[in-house]
């Protein structure tokens, strides 16, 4: 398992990427002029300037925040959770659990400075997969990770030093990382 991209998610990064996909695109005044604000009795339309410092990520939704969700959702025919950055897809779909994803890239960051690490000192470090691979996508405190996952295998990791190289599966690695970090707080803080 290895990450290929990490790209940042925002609430105005969805918002501005929505309205450019808006068939026709829609401007700030645009949709403005389609938003209806709660906050007033008479729900006049939102000003564009409000709507430009969402798109910057400098302003949130703070009053009535489920209504003007659900409103940008209908404007937009998506999942209010895709525009809060929970979900991948725009369209509700069965999502892992926000923790099970968070403890999956954890894992994955782990694995990834442990190999920097070992780069650092002159060890080269290859992945190597057996069988099949899926690329999966997982939101995790604001970004958005694009994963390549081993099918039924592990994943290996190879290590070369001076011409000589072993292989490590993924249990192997998380296991060495663990007595690495072990011997470490043993003799810093023993």
């Amino acid at each position: 398992m290895r990450i290929l991209e990490k790209k940042k998610v925002s609430f105005g990064i969805r918002l501005k990427e929505l309205m450019q996909e808006h068939n026709p695109p829609l401007t700030q005044e645009g949709l403005a002029g389609l938003l209806r604000n709660p906050a007033y009795e008479d729900n006049p339309p939102f000003n564009p300037h409000t709507i430009s410092t969402w798109v910057q990520d400098k302003g949130s939704l703070r009053r009535n925040r489920r209504e003007i969700l659900q409103q940008l959702a209908d404007i937009f025919d998506v999942d209010p959770a895709y525009l809060e950055c929970t979900q991948v897809e725009k369209h509700k779909t069965q999502e892992n659990s926000p923790s099970a994803t968070s403890e999956l890239i954890n894992d994955v960051k782990r694995i990834e400075c442990f190999t920097a690490y070992l780069e650092s000192i002159g060890i080269r470090c290859d992945y190597a997969t057996r069988g099949r691979t899926e690329i999966n996508e997982y939101i995790d405190s604001g970004y958005l990770y694009k994963v390549e996952e081993s099918i039924g295998e592990e994943t290996e990791i190879i290590l070369t030093f001076n011409d000589k190289s072993i292989t490590l599966s993924e249990s192997e690695c998380n296991k060495k990382m663990q007595d690495l970090e072990k011997y470490v707080k043993f003799y810093l803080f023993n």
